[in-house]
């Protein structure tokens, strides 16, 4: 008979520990049928979990109970994304020094230390959720399995001859002192400075031109202006310079006059 009050402080252990016991979530990979694998996105080791990991995982574990009971043997591990500049930067936070300050063993110990910690705490967290995870597969990015599989996905495509090296422009952190990617890159508004610049013309006259990023001047292969443009089109085919060499390192920078197609400039602006 049920209790006329619902008792989640004990049933919730109590279903918790039956279904462990029971291994009712557990993977056969010998099972007789079709296989279902669930491949989540580990979570990042950078602080806290919040609401949206608990909703994001929810849906993948909506999918996993639906094929159990389709039949199907599901395969759902649990992973730590704990080998990266996330996971570095929460460890230099929590212990207050930076990874040069205490050199590349001892910090790599706090790390492993840390992230055991907080993997922990994540995983009482998705228990106590009841997702339907085979723990005995929970894996973390740092793993020594895990840094050979990446090892030997790069050389079989180093081997395939489909890794390449090259200069290019990258997002770069003056702080930490390494290219970053974009997911971890957080866009800001920020006031700023409409300059113009002013160009001389040959026989005189100039040509302001009015720019946000004056510091880019330096990257300047020419001048456009639309060729309907009746206020610059005289000027198309001649140089305009700046006697800039803050800017540019040169004593006087000239770039040609062009003109550009009147589908990509507007007149008006």
């Amino acid at each position: 008979m049920l209790p006329n009050r619902y008792d989640f402080r004990e049933a919730e252990p109590r279903l918790a520990r039956f279904w462990e016991l029971n291994n009712v979530y557990g993977y056969d990979p010998a099972g007789s049928g079709q296989h279902f694998t669930i491949d989540t996105p580990p979570a990042t080791v950078s602080g806290q979990l919040h609401i949206g990991h608990c909703y994001s995982y929810t849906q993948a574990d909506v999918i996993a109970r639906y094929r159990r009971m389709r039949g199907d043997h599901v395969y759902y591990p649990m992973g730590f994304d704990d080998n990266g500049l996330a996971t570095e930067r929460f460890v230099e936070k929590t212990i207050k020094h930076k990874a040069t300050e205490i050199g590349r063993d001892a910090f790599i110990n706090a790390c492993l230390e840390l992230t055991q910690q907080t993997e922990g705490r994540f995983e009482t967290l998705w228990r106590r959720l009841s997702l339907s995870v085979d723990w005995r597969y929970r894996y973390s990015s740092i793993s020594h399995d895990a840094r050979r599989v990446s090892q030997w996905s790069f050389i079989q495509l180093y081997q395939q001859g489909l890794t390449y090296t090259q200069f290019a422009p990258t997002l770069w952190c003056p702080e930490c002192q390494t290219a970053i990617a974009q997911a971890e890159v957080n866009d800001a508004s920020l006031p700023t400075r409409f300059a113009t610049i002013a160009f001389r013309l040959p026989g005189g006259g100039m040509l302001p031109i009015a720019t946000t990023r004056p510091e880019l001047l330096p990257a300047c292969v020419a001048i456009f202006v639309h060729p309907d443009d009746q206020r610059y089109r005289h000027l198309i085919g001649k140089t305009a310079s700046i006697d800039s060499g803050a800017l540019s390192g040169e004593p006087e920078f000239s770039r040609p006059v062009g003109a550009s197609s009147p589908t990509l400039k507007r007149p008006d602006r």
